[in-house]
């Protein structure tokens, strides 16, 4: 009669069931050890240790050779599936080739590393991974962090730093402020005075309804206003706004630089100390060994850091 009672798996060592394969594909105690590199004393323990789990002999003797019982034979192929899928789903992957990789990448991107960024990581996607399609996520501080949490970003490039502790993150560089604006227009001495500064009309970036910015805070501090005409939401639309407008705008350093040399914008530095801001690579702690991300943010870290230094190519770039 057959018991009901489930097998103990306590009881089961991965080592007996290489074991287990190595003899049954050799018939031999003799060649099994060899092949796992271990002494004869030691495989023939575990064919001991084998018997006595399975309830039988699994290979017994037959003249010169060995020959497996009617339950080995049953055994093996189910045997071999078992840890094949072990070597091949179960444990970790020893290289990741990105030419075969035609999985999907999801990069959270603020918007200014969007419109940095986006064009130049496709292109060095196109050529690693042509299989790979990737989503651009369009987040913010708050919702990068968000995101991560939920599984819906591989990455994320902005300033991202001081966030949650599940998170790791990377710096790519300090980002600078400067005044951007249509000089042709506006007609100031450079390098632009703080008096010309509060003299003419602002845009600014702020996708909240509110017009106001950290430059409004700053100038607060000392008593004085600015008047800010425009927001935008994206720094793209506020490049394309500028030329023929009589405003200025205090941007980012390199998305002065990203502006089309034919508009010719002009920029000054500031004359608020606007703190600079540090950008940064984000990723979750626990995906930090899985070898497609460690790729992905080799790629996306050095596209980064080459995109920046094209654009500013008279500028340090990681301070």
């Amino acid at each position: 009669m057959f018991s009901s009672s489930k097998p103990n798996l306590s009881r089961i060592d991965l080592n007996l069931l290489t074991a287990l394969e190595a003899m049954l594909d050799e018939r031999s105690v003799t060649k099994a050890a060899g092949r796992l590199f271990i002494g004869q004393p030691a495989m023939s323990h575990h064919l001991g240790r084998l018997r006595e789990l399975f309830d039988d002999p699994l290979l017994v003797r037959q003249g010169s050779t060995m020959k497996l019982t009617r339950r080995a034979s049953e055994l093996q192929p189910m045997l071999r599936k078992i840890l094949d899928q072990v070597r091949n789903d179960l444990l970790p992957v020893q290289h990741f080739e990105p030419a075969l990789f035609s999985g999907h990448i999801k990069i959270g991107l603020t918007d200014y590393a969007e419109s940095l960024y986006a064009e130049a990581i496709v292109e060095a996607l196109r050529f690693s991974a042509p299989e790979s399609s990737v989503s651009f996520i369009l987040v913010d501080r708050d919702s990068a962090f968000a995101g991560f949490q939920k599984g819906l970003l591989d990455i994320a490039i902005g300033s991202l730093g001081n966030g949650p502790t599940e998170l790791a993150v990377e710096k790519l560089y300090t980002e600078k402020h400067v005044c951007l604006f249509d000089n042709r227009q506006l007609k100031l001495n450079l390098p632009l005075s703080y008096e010309d500064f509060l003299s003419v009309d602002h845009a600014l970036i702020n996708n909240t309804g509110f017009v106001k910015g950290i430059v409004d805070d700053l100038l607060a501090e000392r008593g004085d206003k600015r008047k800010v005409r425009v927001t935008c939401g994206r720094f793209t639309s506020l490049l394309r706004l500028l030329p023929g407008e009589p405003l200025i705008s205090v941007v980012p350093q390199v998305l002065a630089a990203l502006g089309d040399p034919e508009q010719m914008l002009t920029f000054s530095p500031c004359p608020v100390a606007v703190p600079d801001f540090d950008i940064y690579l984000a990723w979750r702690r626990e995906d930090h060994d899985n070898l497609l991300l460690k790729w992905l943010r080799k790629l996306v870290g050095d596209v980064v850091r080459e995109r920046r230094a094209l654009l500013l190519p008279h500028h340090d770039t990681v301070s």
